[in-house]
């Protein structure tokens, strides 16, 4: 009977192991990730990809809350699933060389629904984001943002950061909130609401980063 109850525990063990890693971010991002994630975008449409990071949502009478992760693999990912077969393979190289000094983990919070609405502004009378907190729901413990603000052109005039929209706000947490086992609750306050929308451990481990981990 112990030798059952110890080979329980081990196995216990083992599956817990398994899922704080693979529930964790690629960051730094590797050159196999970033590899991984260059030649997933042949295959992906940039739509597909903004909705694979999409972490939840929160529907108010006066718009919709919409919460994407932003991660150094989400965005070597789009950037290659913008570009042609020919131009992808020409620059694998390039992109490699600016992805592996890029650092970041954020969340992308935008107040009129789904990138399909059109990259616009908010217009009057829709909720204008101010803050974004990330909230453990067992502890009711909060983490802010080291930095926060508007989306903006990056230093191609393109939106990569945000993984092309661009408006919103890009909010920049430590990556270790996102890891582990445990569920998590974003906090966004607006100029009229205070979303809260959980985000299920499970939505981490679906990410395109964690194939590879769910299938060795």
């Amino acid at each position: 009977m112990l030798a059952r109850k110890r080979v329980s525990v081990s196995l216990s063990l083992i599956v817990v192991a398994g899922w704080c890693m693979a529930a964790g971010l690629q960051f730094p991002l590797s050159r196999e990730g970033f590899e991984s994630a260059w030649n997933k975008g042949g295959e992906t449409k940039p739509g597909a990809v903004v909705q694979r990071y999409r972490l939840g949502s929160r529907h108010l009478a006066a718009g919709d809350i919409d919460v994407y992760l932003s991660t150094p693999y989400a965005r070597a990912l789009y950037v290659s699933s913008t570009r042609k077969s020919k131009t992808r393979a020409m620059e694998m190289e390039s992109q490699w060389a600016k992805v592996r000094e890029a650092s970041g983990i954020y969340l992308v919070v935008t107040s009129i629904g789904t990138p399909a609405r059109g990259f616009i502004e908010p217009t009057k009378g829709e909720p204008q984001v101010q803050r974004a907190v990330i909230r453990n729901p067992g502890t009711g413990e909060t983490h802010s943002p080291s930095f926060s603000g508007r989306v903006k052109k990056g230093p191609e005039r393109d939106y990569s950061q945000s993984l092309g929209m661009n408006w919103g706000w890009v909010f920049e947490f430590d990556q270790a909130l996102f890891e582990g086992n445990k569920s998590i609750e974003v906090i966004v306050e607006t100029t009229s609401h205070r979303a809260v929308i959980p985000v299920d451990r499970g939505k981490f481990l679906a990410l395109p980063e964690n194939e590879q981990k769910r299938h060795p």
